[in-house]
């Protein structure tokens, strides 16, 4: 994921999101104060006891606002910044070039505030990178319930430990790649939770040329024999091979399918791809 690209794209995500809270938020154009960022473990019962043997213990980065301890009466919206596969909470934080202050969320957020660009809100950026690469904020049989857990347990917490104000019309979800379709996927799905929505650049919203029977990496995975297999692969170049696991791993889910635990749409006969006679069950199905 391209830093720069990141930067522009935030800075858009910020200026959208913040029209829905006009009327709850100060924009104080004379701020000299810089926010924070705070972070903090939080344990989920949504991601105990998983297959894969996912922490529950999970990261979260937050930024708080200048007001926020200026002001320590003062509730504020919630924007959830959701990151892209591979990628951890730490993204969005990390500087890659200490000499462009919008590298990071918060140089953005502080230039914004004391600009007058927008107004002040607290940033939620959790850590759901799986064991292989993502969760897809999708609850599995095999990885966890990363829905439940983004929808819930982590509003609920950051609602109970922090001043925000807790309703519908002050949160906001956004994210990058994987974190982007989250953020549509979500979104719809918990409208009672987040009224604005915005992807950047969102992944897994067409399927078809990832998942033809063109896409060589279906047959790699096929004969690969371990998750080491498709890590030496990737440090060859080859990334689909991982992305394609990792969206299985959510979408299609089977504890019984070694060493992958999860169903594929192509099985490997001669040699040659050809559509698979098994369904997300595992179970033999009819084909036409």
């Amino acid at each position: 994921m391209k830093r720069k690209e990141n930067g522009k794209n935030t800075s858009a995500l910020i200026r959208l999101v913040y029209v829905p809270f006009f009327f709850f938020v100060v924009v104080e154009n004379a701020f000299t104060e810089e926010g924070r960022i705070v972070r903090e473990i939080l344990h989920s019962v949504s991601l105990e006891k998983t297959v894969t043997q996912e922490s529950p213990d999970r990261s979260i980065s937050i930024y708080l606002p200048p007001g926020y301890d200026k002001s320590p009466s003062q509730r504020f919206p919630v924007v959830y910044l959701l990151h892209g596969i591979g990628d951890t909470d730490e993204e969005w934080t990390r500087s890659s070039d200490r000499n462009d202050p919008m590298d990071t969320i918060q140089g953005l957020m502080n230039q914004g505030i004391a600009e007058g660009k927008f107004g002040q809100m607290i940033v939620v950026m959790p850590d759901e990178k799986t064991n292989w690469l993502g969760s897809m904020y999708t609850n599995s049989l095999v990885t966890g319930n990363w829905e439940d857990f983004t929808t819930r347990d982590l509003v609920r917490y950051i609602d109970q430990k922090y001043r925000t104000i807790a309703r519908t019309e002050s949160r906001g979800l956004a994210g990058h790649s994987m974190g982007g379709y989250a953020a549509i996927k979500l979104g719809m799905k918990h409208p009672n939770v987040y009224s604005v929505v915005y992807g950047m650049n969102p992944a897994a919203l067409g399927w078809a040329g990832d998942l033809s029977i063109g896409n060589t990496a279906f047959a790699f995975i096929l004969k690969a024999k371990s998750f080491d297999d498709l890590s030496s692969e990737m440090s060859k170049g080859n990334l689909m091979v991982g992305g394609i696991v990792a969206v299985a791993l959510a979408f299609s889910p089977n504890p019984e399918r070694r060493p992958f635990l999860a169903d594929f749409p192509f099985e490997l006969v001669n040699g040659k791809l050809r559509p698979s006679r098994h369904s997300a069950s595992g179970k033999k199905t009819s084909r036409s």
